[in-house]
């Protein structure tokens, strides 16, 4: 589904974001990309989309290279969420989740239908919800409306850049979850930014660790990261709690995890 050949991305005064990343996401699945801060993962994300290009390397999408894709188009075809929702404040609910939809240029009654089903999909009662501003909301519930708002249009990719970072533990917790439920059903492609490796653990189909300049220190399944870490520094930025990380996965119900316990 998305490619990153030798992507390089240098910012004002010869700092390299991003250096020589190469970088394969398979269809329908949530990769994880989790690192320290300032290694390049928002930066990484923002040009999947367009939102800034890549000074060399290429990325391709579907096999196309996005150079050659109009930005507006590309991003269409896009779910973006971010962590503090970006919701149009002098927009309803409904409004906002119909954003994409109206672009594609939908009509009224698709639209509505398709509101009311994604506000059931994140838990949001639509005759309670359709109607109220961003300010009348949680922050929870805002989360929850700038996801709906990201699969409005059915899009194949889905990129989220710490999605959930905003609210507190318990509202997380409970998103993380919805997340991982609504995935399960629909397999989207997903690329998930995050700095909390429990989240990581818990969402993520593969991990992509991270050090300084999007370099991989290693790009793998959870459980045999948690297993087989790559190097001393896998094994740091998993902390202590590599057991408590696989009993997240087994909560979750992923595949192997008993196998890993055995190993570890």
């Amino acid at each position: 589904m998305i490619r990153l050949e030798n992507v390089t991305k240098q910012f004002p005064g010869g700092s390299n974001a991003v250096l020589n990343l190469s970088l394969e996401i398979r269809n329908g699945e949530t990769v994880v990309l989790i690192g320290p801060s300032g290694c390049g993962k928002t930066t990484t994300l923002r040009m999947i989309n367009r939102l800034i290009d890549p000074d060399a390397g290429r990325i391709l999408v579907d096999g196309a290279d996005t150079r050659g894709v109009d930005p507006a188009t590309l991003r269409l075809k896009m779910g973006y969420v971010i962590q503090q929702t970006g919701l149009f404040p002098h927009m309803t609910v409904g409004e906002n989740v119909a954003t994409v939809p109206r672009l594609w240029k939908w009509d009224h009654r698709r639209i509505a239908k398709r509101v009311d089903e994604l506000l059931t999909l994140v838990g949001l009662d639509p005759a309670e919800y359709r109607d109220r501003y961003p300010h009348q909301l949680s922050g929870g519930q805002r989360q929850r409306v700038g996801f709906a708002r990201a699969l409005a249009a059915d899009p194949p990719i889905l990129l989220m850049d710490e999605p959930f970072g905003a609210v507190d533990r318990i509202t997380r917790e409970r998103l993380q979850q919805e997340f991982v439920g609504i995935q399960r059903s629909m397999r989207k492609t997903v690329i998930f930014v995050t700095h909390d490796i429990e989240e990581a653990v818990l969402v993520g189909d593969r991990l992509c660790i991270l050090k300084m300049q999007a370099q991989i220190a290693q790009y793998d399944t959870p459980e045999r990261i948690l297993q087989q870490p790559a190097s001393e520094y896998v094994l740091q930025f998993l902390g202590r709690n590599r057991l408590g990380w696989l009993e997240s996965l087994r909560r979750s119900g992923v595949e192997g995890a008993d196998s890993v316990a055995a190993g570890i």
